[in-house]
């Protein structure tokens, strides 16, 4: 038998995107050009 390559995507740590996502929920806007995308 031989390995067949697979990728596997580098997510973001849960602790990273959860401290973005209650900012997201506390301005209640969901959009890619929302108030969020500036400081990143």
């Amino acid at each position: 038998m031989f390995d067949i390559p697979f990728l596997r995507p580098n997510l973001v740590k849960k602790e990273r995107f959860m401290a973005n996502f209650e900012k997201i929920e506390e301005t209640r806007i969901y959009s890619n050009y929302g108030p969020l995308n500036k400081p990143v």
